[in-house]
């Protein structure tokens, strides 16, 4: 299908909602600003509480994010989305289980760094990011070299603080702190893949005077695009 004029009838998306709301609603409010009403969508929960994904996300979500597909499926979605850049661990069984394509948030981070250029790019998220090397496949593919930040025990006590309070001075020092280091270290971008960190964007630019992309604005402009073409997102390639 061609590309869409903004008066179209945009593809109606369907939201997995992953560790908590706040970043689902933060995504839907986003979306809504960009035109008008924004594009049609539908958010929905998995009943899971923040295993690897264990001490991140509490008990197995497995479960739970495959019956929330499945339910935004049957509701009519035309494709899905999840804001949580750790539970896309879980991305080849959503796919697997759903009906209608997803859109990964992952692979659109990663595509969108190195479209400039980038060659080392520094990550800011979660502990299990680089325990489970999530991004490395993505970014390799695209021709870039991930680093992360050396201190990663500090990474869950600040995602939780700034899960529950928001922006704290232990959060920005975990964020900022990150981004020195990671810019110490010779990266030409630095990502902040965590939800919970993208309000602290700023600081990472501060500390670390290096390009700064976040997921959760990758997520926002990919989502938009796809509603209007009523396509899935392209993955990167050689």
């Amino acid at each position: 299908m061609s590309a869409a004029s903004d008066d179209c009838v945009m593809a109606f998306s369907g939201i997995i909602g992953a560790i908590g709301c706040e970043q689902t609603d933060t995504l839907v409010w986003i979306l809504r600003q960009m035109r008008r009403l924004g594009p049609p969508c539908l958010r929905a929960f998995h009943p899971s509480s923040p295993s690897d994904l264990m001490p991140v996300l509490g008990e197995d979500p497995e479960p739970g994010l495959i019956a929330t597909a499945k339910r935004l499926n049957a509701s009519g979605t035309e494709f899905l989305v999840m804001p949580c850049n750790t539970t896309h661990l879980l991305a080849d069984q959503i796919v697997a289980a759903s009906a209608v394509p997803f859109l990964n948030a992952v692979e659109a981070a990663s595509a969108e760094v190195t479209k400039n250029g980038a060659k080392v790019v520094g990550i800011i998220g979660s502990a299990v990011l680089e325990r489970r090397t999530q991004y490395e496949t993505p970014l390799e593919r695209c021709g870039a070299k991930v680093i992360y930040p050396s201190d990663q025990a500090r990474l869950p006590a600040g995602i939780k603080e700034a899960k529950s309070i928001g922006p704290t001075d232990l959060t920005r020092a975990v964020v900022g702190g990150a981004a020195a280091e990671l810019a110490v270290k010779n990266a030409d971008c630095l990502l902040v893949a965590c939800t919970e960190f993208s309000l602290m964007q700023n600081e990472a630019e501060l500390r670390s005077n290096v390009q700064v992309a976040n997921a959760m604005d990758v997520l926002v402009s990919a989502t938009h695009d796809c509603a209007k073409r009523w396509t899935p997102w392209d993955k990167c390639s050689d």
